[in-house]
């Protein structure tokens, strides 16, 4: 028999332990970060920058162009500029763009701008 040191590892419960405490220490930094956005009153904020990684810039932009007619900002509807990408090209529309489908009877964009 052989006597010496052995460098194989042969006890390998130490190490499942350390990486299930690390993965139980990122989770639990995680959902301390989300509490702590949602006490400060920035979850809102958060999960808008995080859905702009999810939905196009045409679905945002026309989500804009709904939330101004219906609370009938003129200036926002009428005059405002938005970039969406269309074939893949990124442009500079208004809420009055027909491709983003949207009719608003609450704002009048006459002489608006």
């Amino acid at each position: 028999m052989k006597r010496g040191r052995s460098f194989g590892l042969k006890n390998k419960k130490g190490i499942e332990l350390a990486i299930s405490t690390i993965i139980l220490l990122v989770i639990g930094i995680f959902v301390l970060v989300g509490l702590i956005l949602l006490v400060s009153g920035q979850w809102r904020n958060f999960m808008d920058t995080i859905k702009q990684f999810w939905i196009s810039d045409v679905e945002l932009t026309r989500k804009a162009c709904e939330l101004a007619c219906s609370t009938s900002r003129a200036y926002d509807f009428c005059c405002i500029e938005r970039k969406a990408t269309f074939n893949e090209i990124k442009e500079n529309i208004t809420c009055q763009d027909s491709r983003l489908g949207i009719e608003c009877d609450k704002v009048s964009c006459q002489g608006m701008c």
